[in-house]
């Protein structure tokens, strides 16, 4: 079975790692990924990488928390542990 995975993309890996911590409080796994500058629309940027079929828990956990994030991009990246 192959997964498919969604990044959601933040300013700086301070933001990235607060989302990670509030993902994690509702029991979704995300893997910190840094970006290539030439893949996004604001240069460097961070961002978490999860299962596609979680985007829209993701997005609820993110507004619950009050976090902002960029956008969203598609991808197969090399998974979560």
């Amino acid at each position: 079975m192959h997964l498919k995975f969604d990044i959601v993309t933040f300013a700086t890996i301070t933001h990235a790692m607060k989302a990670k911590k509030a993902l994690g409080k509702v029991g979704l796994k995300s893997k910190l990924v840094k970006l290539d500058s030439t893949k996004t629309r604001h240069g460097c940027s961070y961002g978490l990488e999860f299962n596609s079929k979680y985007l829209y828990d993701v997005i609820a956990a993110l507004k619950r928390d009050n976090i902002e994030y960029n956008l969203l991009t598609g991808g197969e990246g090399g998974g979560i542990p």
